[in-house]
């Protein structure tokens, strides 16, 4: 404490509120070590790519990270949804213009061997303790595409390929 004291016996718990901006309160990760694939312009979600966080105060915020393994041919985009007390809205989107799509994330063409890391982070307003969930979508712009997690188009298998890969969305609850 201020005094120089050590508060015995430890852990200490505090009965009052604590006013520490900048404090991770808690984190949640979802991991995904698998393969999935979409030849579709309707947007999916990415199994095992969405973690639900439950806020511990309604004025915090949510600092959402992700980093997507992502392998295809062409016009691959990524977004990540929220839904909290059954509203859906989408965070990491840039402005709308014209008929371009929405994404947190897009790439264009890969060479058939590659896979590019996709990452975004952004701060999202927590607005009430309710569970938020983030999930992970994918799609492509026509169904002549393909695009791949955690896997290149061609998938080769041997030691120049790329293979082994995980992707990863996080969550963390941040004090304001």
């Amino acid at each position: 404490g201020r005094t120089g004291s050590v508060a015995n016996p430890q852990p200490l718990h505090i009965a009052a509120p604590l006013y520490s901006p900048g404090t991770i309160v808690q984190v949640e990760q979802a991991v995904k070590r698998d393969d999935s694939s979409t030849a579709s312009t309707s947007v999916s979600d990415i199994p095992g790519l969405g973690v639900t966080i439950h806020p511990k105060f309604s004025n915090n915020k949510i600092l959402v990270s992700y980093q997507v393994n992502m392998g295809g041919n062409y016009h691959m985009f990524l977004r990540v949804k929220r839904t909290q007390n059954n509203t859906t809205t989408y965070v990491g989107n840039g402005n709308a213009s014209g008929s371009r799509p929405l994404a947190s994330s897009y790439q264009s063409h890969l060479h058939s061997g590659h896979v590019n890391s996709m990452n975004m982070e952004i701060l999202d307003p927590v607005n009430g303790t309710g569970p938020i969930t983030y999930q992970l979508q994918f799609w492509v712009a026509s169904t002549d595409y393909i695009a791949y997690i955690n896997r290149s188009f061609d998938n080769y298998n041997n030691v120049y390929g790329p293979g082994a890969l995980s992707s990863s969305i996080t969550v963390k609850e941040v004090c304001q």
